[in-house]
């Protein structure tokens, strides 16, 4: 009677601590001993271990926020299938980490899961993931090659910036938008291959990417934001698609090594400073229905000689051509009104140029510094010349009008 008793005790104390406790999981990785908390739905919420090999456990299904945040101890982490989610700051500071296995049962990395992870050298990202957060692999800084096969929509932003060391990437054919800052300051970035599906990237996306050297843009690419290219100062050519209506501020500038720059006949605007700083852009055909140029667009476009501005322009911004050192010739549209300040300053070689019969206004320092400037036919529409609008140029003419 009194051993039924215990045995039936006994029983009462193992359900009580099944049904009630969470199930505290305890194994062993390269000898070492390492403790894993995982409650009764999968999820594994604390680690306690110190080992260099992480070996987690079959049945978790998700790690949770920071559990292997900071060790630094660790160098490899073996992920079993059945894990569909890694979330937030999940492995991040993990310094020594050098090798990780993903499942191909994952389906989402959150934000910060991997960041400043600086020993990590690839990635693969298997083919069920939908879900890539923000900063994911920010400061990754031996991270040299990553592919992504999931069917995720978007690379989000800060998502790689800062890998310095990642020279290659392969996107997927579904992702749609490359969000700010996605590949910010990865300077040794030579490959990235762009899907046609592509709609969107993103301001500064790939801005100090300096050793890009080429980058084809989707056909379906319809809008880049300012400063995605800039200071890739290795980028040689780009041919923007058709369907795109503007090119945005800063876009490309500090391009250094840019010589062709195809834009498509879809464009309406040049934004401010888009082209500013390329050093090495030869020429540009500016298409048919671009009416608007803004300040700065192309200054310090050193290796230009000859502009031609179709008659749809009808706003040149200020600074648009300065500094062009040798540009030679230039023809404005008869739609112009008013030629700002500093448009064509320092443009040492300029010989040539007509003032359009609309231009009723030559702002201050216009033709500033143009030395070859001799010629110069001005129209009976203008009434304004600014201060020093022609001052140390060829031409022998009093401003005082």
């Amino acid at each position: 009677m009194r051993i039924q008793w215990w045995l039936h005790r006994k029983k009462l104390i193992i359900l009580f601590l099944l049904f009630f406790f969470p199930l505290i999981l305890i194994a062993r990785s390269s000898g070492k001993t390492s403790d894993f908390f995982i409650n009764k739905n999968g999820e594994l919420y604390e680690y306690k271990g110190t080992a260099a090999v992480v070996k987690i456990p079959k049945g978790v299904k998700s790690i949770e926020k920071f559990v292997f945040e900071n060790h630094k101890e660790i160098k490899e982490i073996v992920i079993p299938r059945g894990v569909t989610e890694i979330n937030s700051a999940a492995f991040g500071g993990c310094t020594n980490l050098t090798k990780v296995t993903l499942p191909d049962t994952l389906v989402l990395i959150d934000s910060f899961a991997f960041e400043k992870c600086t020993n990590i050298t690839s990635i693969i990202i298997p083919q069920k993931v939908k879900f890539i957060g923000n900063n994911c692999f920010r400061q990754c800084s031996k991270l040299k090659s990553v592919t992504i096969k999931g069917s995720i929509t978007k690379i989000p932003s800060y998502t790689f910036s800062d890998c310095v060391n990642l020279t290659t990437v392969k996107l997927p054919k579904s992702v749609k938008t490359i969000e700010f800052n996605a590949f910010y300051e990865c300077e040794s970035l030579k490959f990235i291959e762009l899907q046609e599906g592509l709609v969107e990237i993103q301001s500064s996306a790939f801005e100090g990417c300096k050793s890009l050297v080429s980058i084809n843009i989707p056909t379906t690419t319809r809008k880049i934001g300012k400063s995605a290219f800039y200071g890739c100062s290795s980028l040689k050519s780009i041919s923007l698609p058709s369907g795109m209506k503007r090119v945005s501020s800063e876009v490309f500038r500090f391009c250094t090594d840019l010589t062709s720059v195809t834009l498509p006949s879809t464009l309406k605007s040049i934004g401010s400073e888009a082209f500013a700083s390329c050093y090495k852009l030869e020429k540009i055909k500016i298409p048919s229905k671009v009416m608007s140029i803004a300040p700065g667009a192309f200054k310090e476009c050193n290796s230009l000689t000859k502009v031609i501005l179709p008659e749809s322009v009808i706003s040149l911004g200020f600074e648009a051509f300065q500094s062009g050192e040798k540009l030679n010739e230039v023809y404005l549209s008869s739609g112009i009104e008013e030629i700002e300040k500093y448009t064509f300053a320092y443009c040492h070689n300029l010989a040539t140029v007509n003032i359009p019969k609309k231009v009723t206004k030559i702002g201050e320092n216009a033709f500033y510094g143009c030395d070859a400037l001799e010629i110069f036919t001005l129209p009976d529409t203008v009434v304004t010349i600014g201060e020093n609008a022609f001052a140390f140029t060829g031409l022998k003419y009093d401003n005082k009008r």
